[in-house]
C-alpha cells in the first residue's frame, strides 16, 4: 500500500502486533526487526508515494535501531533511559570506559579497543548485530530522495547536458571516489 504521509502511530501499533506474534520476547531489538521488515524488502508491507514521508519513517527507525544498540550495550542517559539519538557515537567516545559496562563486558575490562567494530566482534555477536544494524539504518535514514540509476547511466555514457543538480552532485560525489585527489 502506498501512503502519502507517516502515520507513526498505526505503524507503532502495526509493529508491536507483529512482534508479539512473531516473537517469543518483546524488546526494543524484535521491534527494530519488525519495523524493518515492514519497510524493507520484497514483503515490504509500508511503501510511500512521496519522499518526505519515506525520510520520517526512515528518521522514526532510526530512533529505533539507537534504542536497540543502547539496550545491547546498556548505555543509558541520566535519567536511566536508552539513548534515543548519538549511541554510535556516544559508545565511540567512551570505547575504553570500564564504569557501567555491560556484564557481557566485564571480561574484557582490562583491553585497550582499537575501534568500535572490533570491539563489537570481540564482545559478541549480538553487539556486533546491533552496530550493523544502527549503521544500516544511518544510511537509509541520511538518504535525502533516491537518484535514478538510468539517470546517472544515460548522464555517463551520452553527450547529454546534465539539467538535474541532484544527478550532478551525484556523478561528482562517484567521480571524487574513484579519483581522490
Amino acid at each position: 500500500m502506498q501512503y502519502e504521509f507517516f502515520d507513526k502511530q498505526a505503524f507503532e501499533k502495526e509493529v508491536m502486533e507483529d512482534v508479539k506474534s512473531a516473537y517469543t520476547v518483546v524488546n526494543k531489538c524484535t521491534i527494530l526487526y519488525e519495523a524493518l521488515a515492514k519497510v524493507e524488502g520484497v514483503a515490504a508491507q509500508w511503501q510511500f508515494a512521496n519522499n518526505r514521508a519515506e525520510k520520517d519513517c526512515w528518521q522514526y527507525i532510526l530512533v529505533l535501531a539507537n534504542r536497540c544498540f543502547s539496550e545491547i550495550w546498556g548505555l543509558k542517559d541520566n535519567n536511566g533511559q536508552y539513548l534515543e539519538q548519538g549511541a554510535e557515537e556516544f559508545a565511540e567516545l567512551h570505547l575504553n570506559d570500564t564504569s557501567g559496562a555491560p556484564k557481557a563486558e566485564q571480561q574484557w575490562q582490562r583491553c585497550h579497543w582499537p575501534g568500535l567494530t572490533f570491539k563489537a566482534r570481540m564482545l559478541g555477536m549480538p553487539f556486533y548485530r546491533s552496530l550493523l544494524d544502527l549503521r544500516h539504518v544511518k544510511r537509509k535514514a541520511g538518504k535525502q530522495t533516491p537518484i535514478k540509476a538510468e539517470a546517472i547511466v544515460r548522464a555517463i555514457t551520452t553527450d547529454e547536458k546534465i539539467k538535474d543538480v541532484e544527478i550532478k552532485n551525484a556523478l561528482i560525489t562517484m567521480v571524487q571516489a574513484l579519483y581522490p585527489d
